[in-house]
């Protein structure tokens, strides 16, 4: 993830530098096939980059209900007195 990430910053530094070279008094952004080519290669990197995040806030997501499911059957069915948090073993 972190080359994807990486490759996205080299894809908009020289997608913005391909836009600022452009003099739009004499052409069109959208005629200039560098600039097209470069945009949708950072495109296509900033997609791969949003399909990662989505897919860790889903497995956020599923941890969460499956902890806090946990935690309730735990207390349901009393054995939640052993479910002894990490900061008070320090404290034994």
């Amino acid at each position: 993830m972190k080359e994807h990430i990486a490759e996205a910053s080299i894809a908009s530094t020289n997608l913005i530098n391909t836009l600022q070279s452009i003099n739009r008094e004499h052409e069109r952004i959208s005629d200039n096939k560098m600039a097209l080519q470069r945009f949708e290669n950072a495109k296509q990197l900033r997609r791969k980059i949003l399909r990662y995040v989505s897919f860790q806030k889903q497995a956020i997501s599923i941890i969460s209900t499956d902890t806090g499911r946990f935690i309730m059957l735990s207390r349901r069915s009393g054995w939640a007195a052993f479910l002894v948090p990490t900061t008070s073993l320090s404290l034994l």
